[in-house]
């Protein structure tokens, strides 16, 4: 068969023809990057991981990722299973094409790979005004799949004179077209390739920010688009909360709930445990203090039904738990005020304390004076002590005051 060529036609292929001669040439002398893979399949065979040694002009690099394995010329997804030798694989790109060698057993991989660039998208990225492209950029380029549609189309975007780093710098990152164009849409008009970047690192997707406005929040900047990704702030945990009420919920104030560990459920609870008109200062407030509706149940059960907000900050705070009051109760300490119990426990009076006066006779001592006796160092072996040297059916006052001046030789003064 006759292949007949027409002047322009035999014009544009010999031009095409020199031009990937001259261009595989000068890679030759920078020497054709080559190195060694290691792969494993992931569970359910859809996605692999890929690690790559590259060398290349006295260079080395190791970088791993995950791929989808439809992504991947002549993968098979029977190689996670058994034995495989010889097996060959492609990543075609525009930018050329990366070429896998090697053997699977049981879903891991070993061999080498090697890299052909594509002549075609060094000259038409020299169209477009990359004219200084060398090897390393080429096959970075393919790796991160930087093709000449997708710097055509971020151009469109308003994304120009993107240098080659750039570029690969915002695939590395996952930033696709799709990705800006849907921050646009979402109202995000004037972001900087650096802010894409940033949004694309913190996970902030297009649905998340669509997600924040239908829940009320309003348009955001990127900077607050970080912070509530950052402090985990999902759309759903705004609805939830202004569900239960919380309607000033600003992006500060919305941190500062997330922050503080106050979430829905935590919200929920101190509702139905009897607080239904809680402010985000005040479930702040609970959860820095580790009031939580547990807490309420069992004070409730230990014979305090209604507590304010102040006063379960005041005994969480000093270690008023709903065992020490129901020790007090057991104690002999029947009648005793939150305020006498906060008391209590700051100085130190236990329900053995009290158990042990009682044992020495003292059955019905009154929080003051257990106070007194603590604060004065009065113990059960100081009474037994005084006792031992003569000294015996003291008051707690007669105590307190032998305490403060000393056991005098005969008698009381």
């Amino acid at each position: 068969m006759k292949i007949i060529l027409t002047s322009t036609r035999a014009t544009k292929l010999i031009l095409i023809l020199a031009l990937s001669t001259i261009f595989l040439a000068t890679l030759s002398a920078q020497q054709i990057p080559t190195g060694d893979w290691r792969a494993e399949f992931q569970t359910g065979g859809e996605q692999i991981w890929m690690q790559i040694h590259w060398q290349n002009s006295g260079n080395t690099w190791t970088w791993g990722q995950d791929w989808k394995v439809s992504e991947v010329w002549g993968l098979d997804p029977n190689l996670s299973i058994g034995t495989h030798p010889n097996v060959h694989y492609e990543m075609r790109r525009d930018a050329g094409t990366l070429t896998f060698t090697g053997d699977f057993d049981k879903g891991v991989g070993i061999g080498k790979v090697s890299f052909s660039p594509s002549a075609e998208f060094i000259q038409g990225m020299k169209m477009l005004g990359y004219s200084d492209l060398d090897g390393d950029k080429v096959f970075w380029m393919a790796v991160n799949d930087v093709s000449r549609d997708y710097v055509k189309q971020m151009r469109d975007l308003g994304y120009r004179d993107l240098s080659a780093d750039t570029l690969i710098q915002l695939k590395q990152h996952g930033v696709t077209v799709e990705y800006a164009t849907g921050m646009r849409g979402v109202g995000l008009k004037d972001v900087s390739v650096e802010q894409l970047i940033q949004l694309r690192n913190h996970g902030a997707s297009v649905d998340f920010v669509k997600g924040m406005s239908a829940a009320g929040v309003g348009q955001l900047s990127v900077d607050q688009i970080i912070q509530l990704r950052n402090h985990g702030v999902s759309p759903e945990y705004v609805k939830e909360m202004s569900s239960l009420g919380m309607h000033d919920l600003s992006v500060e104030r919305l941190i500062q709930l997330r922050s503080h560990g106050v979430s829905p459920e935590f919200a929920r609870s101190m509702k139905d445990a009897g607080y239904p008109n809680l402010g985000i200062d005040d479930l702040v407030e609970m959860r820095n203090h580790g009031v939580s509706a547990e807490y309420v149940k069992e004070m409730h059960d230990a014979g305090f039904s209604k507590i304010e907000l102040h006063d379960l900050v005041e005994l969480k705070n000093h270690g008023v738990s709903a065992s020490y009051v129901k020790d007090m109760h057991s104690a002999g300490l029947e009648h005793v005020e939150l305020s006498q119990l906060i008391a209590l426990r700051i100085h130190g009076v236990s329900p053995e304390f009290v158990r042990e006066l009682k044992d020495l006779g003292y059955e019905h001592v009154g929080t003051d004076q257990l106070v007194q006796l603590k604060t004065h160092g009065v113990s059960a072996d100081y009474i037994r002590d005084v006792r031992a040297k003569g000294y015996k059916d003291l008051t707690i006052d007669q105590l307190i005051e032998m305490r403060m001046h000393g056991i005098p030789r005969k008698g009381i003064v």
